[in-house]
């Protein structure tokens, strides 16, 4: 039976033993059922994880099998319960409960999970690859590829075998990855459930010992499956003529010294016998390290050297340092209970000089921000109260175009601020007006906060509708588009949503010196050159299998557009996106709306669009491809 023509087993409102009330049904899958639900004690959003009926019906009364795959069922909670890793889906809750289905009662085994509505790994990968940007690919291998390696390590380190790792496993909670699915999880600490004559996994990315016999797939498996994903991240999609099953990958014309070594990586990763693969992620993780340090003629970021001891050394070496570490820091945090206990006893013009701080930032040298007394120079990134990340724009002096009319070369000093580095998610926005229900009321598809217009609902193009209301309640009507910009919603609408996370629009002038700050010259459109993205490709591949046909252009996902210099994203051209004019007043004396839409899609055509000034209109007013993102102020604290 086709997984999409089945009907979803729970139904909206079931509450799972008085904990888990059942809210949507996410996915059907081969062997199982998806449902995004509510922890009631707790108030959070869950995945919920069930064996279809359908599945089990498949093995027509074969009892064994049946309980091979209950407990591989039981299996997968228990692995996922034992690790405690950031890029690894964390696990909630097991146990069974009885739901009635029609007229019968039917008893069910249920996983209760981290619910994380963001796309999966998948979505970062062009199906044409990423060889053509080096710099692209180096970005993708270090922001995505080495914390899922970091992810498998832990794994490992607990005796797992995952034996099931493909870009769909991993899903991304904004940027960051965490691995799921651990169905098929193995190793030498758990006894054997497949027989020898079951193949089973996923054929692409099978080791071929796993094929052979899957029981004695070990450690190595998995590190065969990482480099047919990395294989694929470089060379594009695989399908029936490039995915090598069981065979060893090889970049195609590796023509540059990095795609060379790491076509090296990716042959010792993928080799056909195991004893020829790297013995450890730990290793394989670090030559793909070495080789981003020694061809990039800087320092990979410290968030993906965390683990640099040799391998040799093992976990027993990590852990002593681990524990060193605590107790220094529980020493010092000692020390500095007692120096701030003593420091209102010190002659005034002694003064406490606290240590400097260094961040690195997509790979950039680190910078420094140093404190000195009650005033402090602001740190490279920021987390948002909505989970977004904000990274500093420093301040400079922007030369206005000539878009500008008669202010047009002036020179306009700016202020450094922090800026979000993606326009607000649907996910965001959802969670906002969920939020702030007492305040909102909806008719005929308007969505109106505090008697102003925040929000249009309904298709915004044909086929494309991410945001519905449902027993008053807003949901994402297809996951798939979580992850993707809020659009049609209104200038009242972003405000509100700035102004209740702590922050506010850009002005016209900010948001035109974070767009050139990555060194674009005024009239070259931004994306040129080698980091170009092709819109019509992009959005075509990002559309929701639900969603709109392939002609129609749709938000991509904000994940998929590359960083600039100051690790800000998408400015070049997603969505345009609702800022602050500074008032003008038109020629008939009528003052115009502060409030306008910046970005090439609203502005036009042309080179000088992506550098023009925002098109006024009324913050009432809706779009479907404008979106919207937030700066927060710094603010000096004063002696």
């Amino acid at each position: 039976m086709n997984p999409k023509s089945r009907q979803p087993l729970l139904n909206r409102g079931i509450v799972l033993n008085g904990k888990w009330e059942i809210l949507e049904h996410i996915a059907t899958g081969g062997k199982g059922e998806v449902y995004r639900a509510r922890q009631l004690n707790l108030d959070r959003e869950v995945a919920v994880k069930i064996i279809s009926k359908e599945f089990l019906a498949a093995f027509d009364g074969d009892e064994e099998e049946i309980q091979v795959e209950m407990d591989r069922f039981r299996r997968e909670v228990v692995a996922m319960a034992q690790v405690r890793d950031q890029n690894v889906l964390q696990v909630y809750d097991q146990d069974r409960a009885v739901v009635r289905s029609g007229s019968e009662e039917v008893p069910i085994d249920y996983i209760v999970m981290e619910y994380i509505p963001g796309p999966t790994l998948r979505s970062t990968m062009p199906p044409e690859g990423l060889r053509e940007s080096e710099e692209g690919l180096r970005r993708w291998i270090q922001r995505y590829f080495l914390p899922v390696l970091e992810g498998v390590e832990t794994i490992h380190a607990l005796g797992i075998v995952h034996r099931d790792l493909k870009p769909e496993n991993v899903l991304l909670d904004d940027f960051t990855p965490k691995i799921t699915d651990f169905g098929l999880v193995g190793g030498p600490r758990w006894q054997h459930l497949t027989r020898s004559h079951h193949m089973i996994g996923t054929i692409q990315y099978m080791a071929p010992e796993q094929f052979v016999e899957m029981g004695e797939t070990d450690f190595r498996g998995d590190i065969y499956s990482l480099g047919k994903i990395l294989y694929e991240a470089v060379s594009g999609k695989m399908d029936k003529d490039t995915s090598f099953p069981f065979k060893s990958a090889h970049l195609p014309n590796p023509d540059t010294p990095f795609l060379k070594r790491l076509d090296i990586i990716v042959q010792q990763a993928t080799a056909e016998d195991r004893k020829q693969r790297f013995p450890s992620i730990e290793i394989f993780r670090q030559a793909i390290v070495d080789l981003l340090e020694e061809t990039g003629g800087r320092e990979v970021s410290k968030s993906v050297q965390r683990f640099r001891e040799p391998y040799t050394k093992g976990l027993k070496l990590r852990r002593n340092r681990l524990i060193m570490g605590a107790m220094g820091l529980a020493v010092a945090v000692i020390i500095g209970f007692v120096i701030l206990s003593q420091r209102e006893k010190l002659p005034a013009s002694i003064g406490l000089r606290q240590p400097s701080i260094s961040r690195s930032v997509h790979g950039l040298p680190s910078q420094q921000a140093e404190i000195n007394g009650p005033e402090a120079s602001p740190v490279p990134i920021v987390s948002g109260k909505d989970g977004a990340t904000l990274h500093l724009v420093p301040g400079g002096t922007v030369i206005l175009p000539k878009s500008f009319g008669t202010q047009a070369g002036k020179s306009v000093q700016v202020n450094s601020f922090y800026m979000d580095e993606t326009e607000v998610t649907n996910h965001q926005y959802v969670e906002f007006l969920n939020k702030v229900l007492p305040r909102v009321r909806v008719e005929k598809g308007v969505v109106q906060g505090d008697g102003e217009i925040w929000l249009l609902l309904g298709e915004v193009m044909e086929g494309y509708e991410p945001i519905v209301l449902q027993d008053g309640k807003f949901f994402i009507k297809d996951p798939a588009l979580a992850a993707h910009p809020v659009v049609r919603v209104t200038g009242y609408g972003a405000a509100a949503y700035a102004r209740f996370y702590g922050r506010r629009l850009p002005t016209e002038v900010e948001w035109l010196h974070a767009l050139k700050a990555d060194g674009w010259e005024q009239g070259v459109p931004p994306g040129g050159g080698d980091e170009s993205i092709d819109m019509n490709m992009h959005t075509q591949m990002h559309s929701s299998s639900s969603g709109p046909a392939a002609s129609v252009k749709t938000p991509a996902t904000v994940a998929l557009f590359q960083p600039n210099a100051l690790g800000i994203r998408g400015m070049d051209g997603n969505v345009s996106e609702w800022g602050i004019r500074t008032p003008k007043t038109s020629s008939g004396g009528k003052k115009e709306s502060e409030y306008g839409i910046m970005g090439g899609l609203s502005n036009g055509e042309g080179q000088e669009s992506f550098f023009a000034a925002a098109i006024p209109r009324y913050p009432w007013e809706a779009f479907e491809k404008v979106g919207f993102r937030c700066v927060r102020s710094i603010k000096s604290r004063g002696r």
